[in-house]
């Protein structure tokens, strides 16, 4: 009985020391765990929990103007401020204020180009007229036109009837999107 009662005690300590070991390992797994891995956010290295890929959008804007427009003809645009190495331009609209020779009755059309890439747009004339009897016209495009440094130059071509000597503007707006940041992944054509 002795003997019984000596196995019968080993083995109800080996099963105690299990139950241990199973309930307190987890804890010590866990703890182990959190003391490897700490997150920090602090005021001088802040963990971004914003949209991170708008973060990384620089405004874009580009002012060209020209006073060399004469007659009936296209009146060249160029050039636009390019995106630099490491960036993709994202147009989202197109705006002009354009004059027309005086008795103009159809508005300036156009187009914005790089290398491939080509929008239409056109003008509406204001019905407004200068003191030399030009008839204004305005244009606002909202457009969505990725332009990657590889396009090449951007520039604007706009058919009109142009009066000699007077200035004509337009700007492109929209952003500059980080590709170390977004990918830029390869725009589908």
């Amino acid at each position: 009985m002795h003997i019984f009662k000596s196995k019968l005690f080993r083995f109800g300590a080996a099963v105690a020391v299990v139950a241990v070991l199973a309930v307190t390992t987890p804890r010590a797994a866990h703890a182990v765990a959190a003391a490897l891995v700490q997150i920090t956010n602090t005021t001088a290295n802040p963990v971004q929990g914003a949209d991170v890929e708008r973060l990384a959008r620089i405004p874009y804007q580009s002012h060209l103007t020209k006073t060399g427009c004469s007659g009936s003809s296209f009146c060249v645009f160029s050039y636009f401020t390019q995106p630099p190495t490491g960036y993709r331009l994202v147009v989202e609209n197109i705006s002009a204020l354009l004059a027309n020779a005086a008795g103009t009755t159809v508005p300036p059309l156009g187009s914005l180009d790089a290398n491939n890439i080509e929008i239409g747009f056109s003008a509406n004339n204001l019905g407004g007229k200068d003191f030399a009897g030009n008839v204004y016209a305005a244009l606002n495009v909202s457009t969505k036109v990725y332009i990657d440094p590889a396009d090449g130059p951007i520039y604007a071509e706009i058919l009109g009837d142009w009066p000699s000597g007077v200035q004509q503007t337009i700007t492109v707006t929209g952003y500059l999107e980080n590709c170390s940041i977004t990918g830029c992944p390869a725009v589908q054509h």
